[in-house]
């Protein structure tokens, strides 16, 4: 009887006596590798569910494009998500004559799947509004705004104040971008009509992805600081990780378990900077940005495989 398998079957261990002693300090290694990622990942959950749990804002209850925060404490953060009124086929400015049959209920988040942007598969253009009643004396308020696809123009009281590319009624016209920011809104207003343009020509849906957040400049200012470090953080300790891995493969090219883990953690690296709060967005034009994403995205797969 072989004893080493006996003994894996009683106790789940990957040992095979038949197997030479440098395959199983090999497939040992692959574990050990695997399991210092878990725990990396875990740690990073962990820290990011942590650091963020009292930062998480409310959720808001907009109807027909209205929200009414007179009674308001502007010292928490609200997210901006409900029925906001969307003009699809229609770039509206303040004072714009549009018919009121124009206007249709939106829910923010929001994806335009077939024909919601006015276009096909989930392209188009179009104008979302919402109306705010704002409490007196509420103080230097601002908007935290995540992803919107693929170009956006925000206009506050007739007032554009942010644009990411520049959305355009066809595709020869249109930039995209992405670019997560905060803004500061007009002081002194007891009644904001917020009008995001939005047009999508360059993606595989359209929208508000994510909705916008409103509070004081200081504390949006400093939820985004946080955000954008923890994706550095991430980010940088994936890094490490992956270079380390390779360092490893470079002194030893026999277990070449090292250089396909360096491949898959490097890969996470990347895609730190081309999801979430977009940091590559900063360095990187659009079109390679959009690659990257889908490219991280598959490329994992053979990596992780061929690791295991």
């Amino acid at each position: 009887m072989n004893i080493g398998k006996s003994m894996a079957g009683h106790t789940g261990l990957w040992y095979n006596a038949d197997m030479s002693a440098p395959a199983q300090r090999l497939r040992t290694s692959n574990h050990l590798l695997l399991i210092r990622l878990l725990a990396l990942v875990t740690l990073f959950q962990g820290f990011s569910s942590c650091a963020l749990v009292d930062l998480q804002p409310e959720s808001a209850h907009i109807r027909n494009g209205v929200l009414d925060l007179r009674a308001w404490n502007p010292d928490t953060e609200l997210v901006l998500n409900g029925s906001w009124q969307f003009a699809a086929g229609h770039m509206v400015h303040a004072g714009s004559q549009v018919a009121d049959g124009y206007w249709n209920e939106h829910i923010v988040p929001d994806q335009w799947q077939s024909g919601d942007g006015g276009g096909h598969d989930g392209q188009g253009y179009g104008t979302y509004r919402l109306q705010l009643l704002l409490p007196p004396a509420a103080g230097p308020l601002a908007l935290r705004i995540r992803t919107i696809s693929t170009a956006c123009e925000l206009e506050v009281n007739g007032q554009v104040l942010y644009r990411a590319g520049r959305p355009g009624i066809a595709p020869g016209e249109a930039i995209p971008a992405f670019r997560p920011a905060v803004i500061d809104l007009p002081e002194g207003q007891s009644r904001l009509e917020l009008l995001v343009r939005v047009s999508n020509w360059d993606y595989r849906t359209g929208g508000m992805w994510r909705a916008l957040t409103i509070g004081r400049q200081s504390d949006l200012a400093e939820s985004k600081w946080l955000s954008d470090m923890l994706a550095v953080f991430i980010g940088a300790a994936l890094l490490a990780t992956g270079l380390n891995s390779f360092l490893i493969f470079l002194f030893r090219p026999g277990e070449q378990s090292f250089l396909w883990f360096s491949i898959f953690v490097l890969v996470m690296a990347i895609r730190t900077l081309v999801t979430g709060e977009y940091l590559g967005a900063a360095i990187l034009p659009f079109e390679a940005m959009i690659r990257l994403e889908y490219m991280t995205t598959f490329a994992n797969l053979p990596a992780c495989s061929l690791f295991l």
